[in-house]
């Protein structure tokens, strides 16, 4: 599984490195938006990190829009994108 995960990550970031989230789940989820370690991370990420009540989430365009996503929906998605496509 997580060989497949790195193939697809691999493939949306030369498409869409903006809107490519990965790490999310590993790196924030628990954490609040001021964690030393999170804040360190936000300049590797080539997506936004924004605070929202003292919690981490990411801003992405999705669907042509400019959405704002809880770490744990972006794994969500991210899950259920490779069951049905298989990247």
């Amino acid at each position: 599984m997580l060989k497949l995960e790195k193939m697809c990550v691999s493939k949306s970031m030369l498409a869409n490195p903006k809107n490519t989230v990965f790490n999310a789940k590993r790196l924030l989820i628990g954490r609040k938006f001021d964690d030393p370690e999170v804040q360190g991370d936000l300049k590797h990420f080539p997506f936004q990190i924004v605070n929202e009540g003292g919690k981490p989430k990411i801003k992405v365009e999705f669907k042509g829009q400019t959405k704002v996503f809880t770490p744990e929906k972006t794994s969500s998605m991210a899950l259920n994108k490779m069951k049905e496509k298989r990247c």
